[in-house]
């Protein structure tokens, strides 16, 4: 795996600080200024993977799966939220207006994507990344699908049904039914998403990226970004 540990500056874009080898802080700038934390490792193929994480939690739930992302080739870039990890902010003190402008991080991670040559993304969002996600992923055609683990029709003031209803690009929705929000959430969306889609319901599972340890999900997910970007996916130039 090769982990981008120091990367040139590009102005209004992204802020690096490198303390020493091994040892780096790494941030986006959002289009509203927002400091986002983020680890990247690069892949050979055309599209990228942005990783969104659940609220309360940070970038490293998606250790694990952005390894085997990158095995198979994919460019992945997990952030931190906005008030999360190591990014600016609380979330604590968010507003329904701080929580929406997640989707700032979100296209923050894709605008550095850009810079690397990637042309197309999927987001894999968990819980109140899963809304965030669906709400970028309708409104910005760079994204080619979008992965929603343990969605929400509404969380924190995310409201998630417009989006829905907008969304022109494959839609993998998962969730477990003790989780019963997101469960009644998930087949909800379903149902209004008249894009091509798929939902896979399980029981005892847990919620977000904590099904990533009941279910296979990291073999689920890989293959149906690989079925969604086949032909498209082609190697960048080196």
């Amino acid at each position: 795996m090769k982990t981008i540990s120091c990367l040139p500056a590009i102005l209004f874009l992204f802020l690096i600080g490198c303390t020493s080898a091994g040892n780096t802080k790494e941030l986006l700038l959002s289009d509203d200024g927002v400091r986002i934390a983020y680890t990247y490792t690069e892949g050979k193929k055309n599209t990228g993977v942005i990783l969104a994480h659940m609220l309360n939690r940070d970038s490293h739930d998606y250790d694990k799966f952005s390894a085997k992302l990158q095995e198979q080739g994919y460019s992945v870039v997990s952030i931190d939220f906005r008030g999360h990890g190591k990014s600016d902010s609380d979330w604590q003190k968010f507003t329904s207006k701080d929580f929406n402008a997640m989707t700032l991080d979100i296209k923050a991670a894709q605008d550095f994507l850009t810079t690397k040559g990637i042309k197309q993304f999927i987001v894999v969002g968990a819980s109140i990344g899963a809304n965030a996600a669906l709400k970028q992923a309708s409104q910005d055609m760079t994204i080619r699908g979008v992965v929603l683990l343990s969605p929400g029709l509404e969380y924190k003031g995310v409201k998630t049904e417009d989006a829905a209803r907008a969304l022109k690009v494959p839609a993998l929705l998962i969730a477990s039914k003790e989780d019963e929000y997101s469960y009644l959430s998930a087949q909800k969306l379903h149902s209004i998403i008249s894009t091509k889609k798929q939902i896979i319901l399980y029981e005892d599972a847990g919620h977000g990226t904590q099904m990533f340890a009941k279910q296979p999900l990291d073999k689920i997910i890989l293959e149906w970004v690989e079925q969604t970007t086949s032909g498209n996916s082609e190697r960048r130039s080196a």
